[in-house]
């Protein structure tokens, strides 16, 4: 039932408690900060957020223990996260332009710990304390399954558009998004992704956003006010093969 909602310019967050009938106001920030960067929770109290100050292109993040009621400043930086994702309350990783950092000490400082200068990272996602997902420009998606420590490309054959969005369900399923079309899904724990097909009228859209329910839907949010919501089941199966060396009487 709780759930938030933050706004470009001038920032404000909005939070509801009653699944979004309503709606309170809160204006935590000062006024010099003009964008909402990224959010996560590590559970109902406890969350970050970042922002862009217009004042020295300063780059915050901000700490709530009270389920967004209360933000508190704890750290600042001219080259800071911007995207951000926490494992636990001392372990985060934040995507930026040309890389990715973490902190050790619940955000109050960054070290970087992957350099891309030829790429801004939109999103980054962890499955667990050791594996995790950043994708952003120029179709790049990578990996790391060492806590950060290094990070392999994955490449999904015939998307080249910027990807926007990645985030999982569970250890195995998950989804990515991008520019012209692009929604892609994996079963395995990102190791194989494969597109979904969407209907003409969404084809070139872009997706900048990924949502779970509970159980078994996942919602895609997009440009030209598109909202796709799909099921996650699917039946797969492997692939089976007999050699018939000697006599075979065994029923499969």
């Amino acid at each position: 039932d709780t759930g938030l909602v933050t706004s470009y310019d001038y920032v404000r967050i909005f939070r509801t408690e009653n699944g979004g009938q309503s709606f309170d106001t809160i204006k935590p920030f000062p006024y010099d900060e003009d964008a909402i960067l990224g959010m996560s929770f590590i559970n109902a109290s406890q969350g970050w957020c970042t922002l862009r100050s217009s004042m020295g292109g300063q780059y915050k993040v901000y700490k709530t223990q009270d389920g967004g009621r209360k933000w508190n400043e704890i750290s600042s930086a001219s080259i800071g996260p911007k995207k951000i994702y926490f494992v636990n309350e001392s372990v985060g990783y934040g995507a930026q332009y040309g890389g990715i950092v973490q902190t050790l000490d619940s955000g109050k400082t960054w070290s970087l710990k992957h350099t891309d200068y030829d790429n801004a990272y939109n999103s980054i996602w962890f499955i667990n304390a050791k594996k995790g997902f950043a994708a952003g420009e120029h179709h790049t998606l990578k990996m790391t399954s060492d806590s950060g420590r290094t990070w392999a490309s994955i490449t999904i054959n015939g998307f080249y558009d910027d990807y926007t969005d990645v985030r999982f369900f569970n250890d195995s399923i998950g989804y990515v998004t991008g520019l012209s079309g692009g929604i892609f899904k994996t079963i395995d724990g990102g190791l194989t992704w494969k597109r979904r097909a969407l209907p003409p009228i969404y084809d070139f859209h872009s997706y900048q956003a990924i949502a779970f329910t509970s159980d078994s839907l996942v919602y895609i949010a997009g440009s030209a006010g598109s909202i796709l919501k799909s099921s996650m089941a699917e039946v797969v199966a492997d692939s089976l093969q007999a050699k018939n060396i000697t006599p075979c009487t065994t029923l499969l």
